[in-house]
């Protein structure tokens, strides 16, 4: 069960993502089992078991903490409040006095539980059984750099195929945009998020990297995260296409102008997931994926993370950081580059081979 416990907050008339054509109505506990009955022929060992096990606290939030009935009710608030039901925080060890640091629960924890619902309320929105694009308020945080965790890796070749594609059929575009910043800069989601207009200077082609926590964005380190980043020429013109193009004209809650927005205003971390999901997504430029059984579960953007050969932010940034090193970049200009330690861009990023590691050196054997 869940380490605490809050007032029931939720109300029927809140739910601003309502569809009105909804005809299957289901219980939060048959859509969890719908759900895992469609995806076990594509599940192995022990997956069907383990989500069941982290989607079980959503269905006990839903049952015991809402006054809804079937589950197309739910906003997207509503996934905010069972994600403060769900975890315990800092803030919250600091308002409570039955709680303690032990409480506090991990990021991975988090990350993998809120990963699991999103896919679900993706999931559902592809049946028809929840609002449209519910799925994008479950968002995963960041891991922290120092948590022992594996990274995944996107082959770079790759990578910048998909780039220059988008780059062609898609110049000045957000999706673009979004992936050129993190593959040259090897920026978190968090960061590129954090951007405003005003901290891109186009005539020196550079990106202020600024930490706003007052008003809401935070960087991963604070204020030891800021840092002026320089761009290639390439990035430096599809910035000015959005800014000057489609970028919507929008500001958020403290009237800033974010760099990379979205009708609503300032950018999700889950809309930049997935943003970076689809833009990887073989399929996306017409190349065949490895999904197997039924073929590939992945039929568009907002459910461009089933696709097994697709990655997110955090693996084009582990990839930037490791094809920095690879084109000659010393650790010590990766590590400010990309706000991360040497200690941590050795033990977690760097995965080179060591013939790369050996190329790598060869330019300073003349000097011996």
């Amino acid at each position: 069960m869940s380490s605490k416990r809050n007032d029931n907050t939720s109300n029927r008339g809140e739910s601003e993502t309502k569809t009105s054509n909804i005809e299957d109505r289901v219980s939060a506990e048959e859509l969890l089992e719908l759900y895992l009955e469609d995806r076990r022929s594509s599940m192995n060992g022990q997956t069907p078991r383990s989500h069941r096990s982290r989607l079980s606290f959503w269905v006990e939030w839903f049952e015991s903490e809402t006054e809804y009935n079937y589950v197309d009710e739910i906003s997207r608030t509503d996934i905010l409040r069972f994600k403060k039901w769900r975890f315990v925080t800092e803030e919250d060890v600091r308002e409570s006095d039955d709680l303690t640091e032990n409480d506090i629960h991990a990021t991975t924890t988090v990350k993998t539980q809120m990963d699991t619902l999103r896919r679900l309320l993706s999931w559902a929105e592809t049946h028809g059984l929840v609002a449209e694009d519910i799925h994008i308020a479950a968002e995963s945080p960041d891991t922290d750099d120092d948590d022992d965790i594996a990274h995944r890796y996107v082959d770079p070749d790759r990578l910048q195929e998909h780039l220059e594609w988008l780059r062609t059929y898609e110049w000045g575009q957000r999706q673009t945009v979004v992936l050129a910043i993190i593959w040259e800069t090897a920026m978190r989601r968090s960061a590129v998020r954090a951007l405003d207009v005003s901290d891109w200077n186009s005539d020196e082609q550079v990106l202020h990297v600024r930490n706003r926590e007052e008003e809401a964005t935070r960087l991963k380190n604070g204020g030891k995260g800021e840092r002026d980043v320089a761009v290639t020429d390439r990035t430096a013109e599809l910035i000015d296409a959005w800014i000057e193009g489609p970028r919507p004209n929008e500001t958020d809650e403290n009237g800033r102008e974010p760099l990379i927005t979205t009708t609503q205003g300032r950018v999700s971390g889950g809309c930049i997931q997935t943003d970076v999901y689809d833009a990887l997504r073989p399929r996306r430029i017409r190349d065949e994926c490895s999904c197997e059984g039924s073929g590939c579960k992945a039929s568009g953007k907002s459910n461009a993370y089933l696709c097994e050969d697709t990655e997110g932010p955090h693996a084009v940034r582990a990839t930037s950081i490791t094809y920095h090193l690879n084109q000659g970049w010393p650790i010590e200009y990766v590590s400010d580059r990309a706000d991360c330690s040497k200690k941590v861009i050795e033990k977690h990023y760097d995965e080179a081979t060591e013939t790369e590691k050996m190329e790598r050196r060869r330019d300073f054997v003349d000097e011996l």
